[in-house]
């Protein structure tokens, strides 16, 4: 795992950082990602959870991100934190929404 500010985010550390779990600390704010970056491949694809059993699973969450290594493109898995944030165990989904002020 990774922490990173970022301000300090740069296109080498994103091209250097292959298959890794990276924070990034933004605002006094923690933000979760998984990356599968291949230097072979100029195609980028997103992914984001859906609904979060935490039972199985507790957050950060990155479904699907054991598929990066599978896809013929550079993965980002980002972790949705108004589930993880919000840890509602009787709607646990939420499309990134974000949070109420």
């Amino acid at each position: 795992m990774i922490e990173i500010s970022s301000e300090n985010i740069t296109f080498d550390f994103i091209h250097s950082i292959g298959s890794e779990e990276v924070h990034i600390n933004h605002k006094n704010e923690t933000f979760y990602f998984k990356f599968n970056i291949k230097s072979s491949s100029n195609k980028l694809a997103i992914h984001t959870n859906g609904a979060v059993d935490f039972s199985i699973k507790t957050p950060p969450v990155f479904q699907r991100s054991t598929w990066g290594r599978l896809i013929d493109a550079n993965c980002i898995f980002i972790d949705d934190k108004t589930v993880s944030d919000v840890n509602d165990k009787s709607f646990p989904t939420a499309w990134l929404l974000g949070k109420k002020k």
